[in-house]
């Protein structure tokens, strides 16, 4: 079923509050990027309960990564052309391996059961089409067109996606589509621009990138509530949200508009938390996940 949301008038009414609560356990991955000294770009892992920062990968181009168990996915962009390889890596061992190269590919995401990849194509002015492939990289083939930004459900029966403005769902058993969400921004019916949507393990709530179209360009990370058809809170300044698997946590990179500069913080309820890194006065974090 289709319900059409007016962002506009619901973003305005959450106070979102600036709190520690308790979540110390497990380690953040997550791309960071120096400007001054590219010796210090790559991915990193931070400890959540030592408050230790390593880094694990050195350099590279990276974009959206995905994680499961151990193994990192992810897409780096080659320097001489526009494409993609997408690799794997164990984060523990630190071994790596290609399972897609030179590419037009974006957005994988692991299935829950480890064994397939869902992932956009792209190419020219083509909105992008979605495949699936095995954890090795073959029996790659198209699963829907026209669509963006996949996202596994929890029992991984379903694939969320993004198409035309709208979040839909697609039931893979069944191969049926379904239209769950539009987002109007104002009362002229304009569409706010969503991505990047993370899915809870219950399928209850989902949470997106919204940039409402206003005269302020508000943007941010919205939760909506399936069951009760209702946005449940908006977070300013916020980006690529990543459901943290067994809890009611989202993880975001998050802009200081003082600074403007990106860190990392973790959503609950109303409340947003700023995770402090340290030594990184000059790093921009981006694309977080998280691990056990």
């Amino acid at each position: 079923m289709f319900y059409c949301v007016n962002l506009y008038i619901l973003y305005s009414l959450f106070a979102i509050k600036t709190a520690w609560f308790q979540f110390d356990q497990g380690n953040i991955v997550f791309l960071g990027v120096d400007q001054n000294d590219k010796s210090r770009s790559g991915i990193y892992k931070y400890d959540l309960q030592s408050k230790t920062l390593s880094q694990i990968y050195q350099d590279g181009n990276f974009s959206f990564m995905d994680i499961l168990g151990d193994n990192l996915i992810l897409p780096e962009k080659n320097t001489s052309d526009s494409d993609c390889n997408i690799f794997i890596e164990n984060i523990k061992t630190l071994d790596a391996r290609k399972i897609l190269a030179h590419q037009f590919v974006c957005y994988p995401k692991w299935s829950p059961d480890g064994e397939e990849i869902a992932y956009e194509f792209y190419f020219d002015d083509h909105p992008g089409d979605i495949y699936l492939m095995n954890k090795n990289g073959d029996n790659k083939h198209k699963l829907l067109s026209s669509a963006k930004n996949p996202c596994w459900s929890a029992d991984g029966k379903k694939i969320y996606f993004i198409r035309n403005g709208s979040l839909n769902s697609f039931d893979i058993s069944r191969n049926l589509e379904e239209s769950l969400i539009r987002f109007n921004t104002s009362q002229d019916g304009n569409d706010t621009v969503i991505k990047f949507p993370s899915v809870s393990d219950d399928g209850s709530k989902v949470a997106l990138y919204a940039q409402i179209i206003d005269k302020e360009n508000s943007w941010g990370i919205m939760i909506y509530d399936f069951n009760k058809r209702s946005i449940l809170n908006f977070f300013k300044y916020c980006e690529a949200p990543f459901w943290i698997k067994g809890t009611d946590n989202i993880i975001c990179n998050s802009l200081d508009i003082k600074t403007k500069r990106w860190g990392i913080s973790i959503l609950n309820g109303n409340i947003k938390n700023d995770i402090v890194l340290p030594a990184n006065q000059d790093l921009n974090c981006s694309f977080p996940v998280w691990i056990k």
